[in-house]
């Protein structure tokens, strides 16, 4: 389904991201988020008395946004606010991996599907918002080839940052904590370790997964029922889950005495920052890249953005013409029906023929009219 113009322009961002916002500052605002999906009943509550029936929440480690339809914004405190084609632009340089933790990064691609999708299952937005999603894809992609932006993965870079405390990895062990979608890019580093550990919440799901790590990457794997047991026999140690809290703290690292890394992907953390060991080297989403900004990058991304926006308008406007056009054919079709049908004694299938004919020969001559009185206008 293709967005209308008015749609756009009633779109609507409140995010509170990254870019502006620290990690601390981000764990207050997802841990204010209590309920399960992490959409909370007062922002719920709060989108419903505005009467909006269009939403999608976002969260993400480096952002919170809710996406929606309407006339005026919500208001949520602390929140920057984006509106109509800015908000689509925004949209776009997330999905495009501009503005994002890391230039290039894809898997916020997929965590905005999910997002829209989820919103969609849930009954929190309609047709309306997947068009949007679609054009905002479709136009990433051209921007992704046209810069020609390296993929990133979580999984790329933890591996990087491995290397750089560690060096070669080949007789190392990788710890992850956590079976989600990121943990899931994680295990994607697992061949260049000689072993794996997953932990889990759920033993059955841990051992799972480690079966099927085994079979397709050929890695030895295992899961642990203990974090300690994990941390203790590991050498690259990523956190990847929901849980509201540290999983890891002094007590699971004290004694150890070789080198170990430490890359908690989580907000809220589920490491804490407090942690005292000279052998431990830690990392969270914030501190594990680099936040050094290609300008020139950027720049170049604008302007591929900006244009192929233009062309989507103008796209939409003519889409929005023919709409117009079939629309008043409909209604010229409709009344010579109706009179048709009253004044006459013809049969139902030839009124039926007449009045196509008929609207389509008077909408015609009714446009080269329109056409004549232009010319003669700008003469």
């Amino acid at each position: 389904m293709t967005p209308g113009p008015s749609t756009i322009e009633k779109l609507k961002i409140e995010t509170y991201n990254f870019s502006k916002h620290s990690i601390e500052d981000r764990e207050k605002i997802i841990c204010g988020l209590k309920i399960s999906e992490k959409l909370s009943h007062l922002h719920l509550s709060t989108i419903k008395k505005s009467g909006i029936d269009n939403v999608v929440p976002l969260i993400t480690c480096g952002r919170v946004e809710f996406i929606y339809l309407a006339d005026k914004f919500i208001g949520f405190d602390g929140f920057d606010r984006l509106d109509g084609w800015n908000a689509f632009s925004h949209l776009v340089k997330v999905a495009s991996g501009i503005s994002t933790l890391v230039l290039g990064e894809t898997q916020i691609t997929n965590q905005l599907k999910r997002a829209f999708f989820e919103a969609r299952k849930n009954g929190l937005c309609d047709g309306r918002m997947i068009g949007i999603l679609s054009e905002v894809l479709r136009i990433s992609k051209i921007v992704r080839t046209k810069m020609q932006l390296h993929p990133v993965s979580f999984s790329s870079i933890v591996k990087k940052k491995a290397e750089e405390i560690i060096g070669d990895l080949s007789d190392k062990t990788l710890f992850v904590i956590g079976t989600g979608a990121v943990a899931h890019d994680v295990f994607r580093v697992a061949k260049n370790f000689s072993k794996i550990i997953i932990y889990s919440r759920s033993p059955q799901k841990a051992s799972q997964i480690a079966k099927e790590i085994e079979k397709h990457l050929k890695v030895k794997t295992e899961y642990v029922s203990s974090i300690k047991e994990g941390v203790e026999n590991s050498d690259v140690i990523v956190t990847a889950t929901d849980h509201p809290g540290y999983l890891i703290n002094n007590e699971h690292i004290d004694g150890i005495r070789k080198k170990i890394v430490l890359i908690d992907l989580s907000i809220p953390r589920n490491i804490s920052p407090d942690i005292a060991n000279d052998n431990i080297f830690l990392f969270n989403v914030d501190t594990m890249i680099s936040k050094d900004k290609n300008l020139e990058k950027l720049e170049e991304s604008e302007k591929y953005i900006k244009a192929e926006i233009e062309k989507l308008k103008i796209r939409l406007n003519e889409n929005k013409e023919v709409q117009e056009i079939a629309s008043l054919n409909e209604e010229f079709r409709e009344i010579i029906y109706e009179h048709l049908k009253k004044y006459t004694d013809i049969d139902e299938d030839e009124i039926v023929k007449i009045s196509k004919s008929l609207s389509k020969k008077l909408l015609s001559r009714f446009f080269a009219k329109f056409r004549e009185k232009s010319l003669l206008s700008s003469n």
